[in-house]
């Protein structure tokens, strides 16, 4: 094999891959917040049997930005529809489940490159329980088109200008 082979086969979301793979949760407050989704994968676990999918994000702007986070969820009625219910806001439809499980593989299937690097509205929530923080991440909204994340400061105008008291009636 040759460069020319491979190289068009590697999309973006693949360089990004193993960068976040061991990363671990990072501590801030409880808020609103815009995440881009740097990770998503779902796979049977190796102790328990049970399927689980994780969603890795990370702060897009703000006092916050680049702090990171995972999401968990599992194969329950319930965390299946808050995983189809996340997915269909993110594409604007429902893949197939094969879509979103390779079974072979034991990991997220193609919908996985359609998520990662997407941006998403949403509010993160901890609540303790038996001495343990469990975070819960709810998926909002989509940014408005052209949203890129981070701050930029308004245009200059002239009540930025220095005050020098001249204008004042008295």
């Amino acid at each position: 094999m040759s460069i020319h082979d491979i190289w068009d086969n590697i999309s973006e979301a693949a360089l990004n891959e193993g960068k976040f793979k061991d990363k671990e949760s990072d501590i801030y407050p409880d808020g609103h917040y815009t995440w881009k989704i740097v990770g998503f994968d779902y796979f049977i676990g190796k102790n328990s049997g049970n399927e689980h999918h994780k969603w890795g994000l990370e702060v897009a702007d703000g006092i916050m930005q680049g702090k990171f986070t995972e999401d968990f969820g599992n194969a329950t009625e319930i965390g299946i529809k808050i995983l189809k219910q996340k997915l269909y806001l993110l594409t604007g439809r429902i893949p197939g489940v094969e879509e979103v499980f390779d079974a072979e593989e034991n990991k997220a299937g193609p919908i996985k490159g359609e998520v990662l690097g997407r941006l998403v509205s949403g509010k993160k929530v901890t609540k303790r329980k038996d001495g343990k923080d469990y975070v819960s991440i709810y998926f909002n909204s989509i940014p408005a088109a052209g949203y890129q994340g981070g701050y930029e400061p308004p245009p200059h105008t002239d009540a930025d200008a220095p005050f020098d008291g001249e204008d004042l009636p008295f």
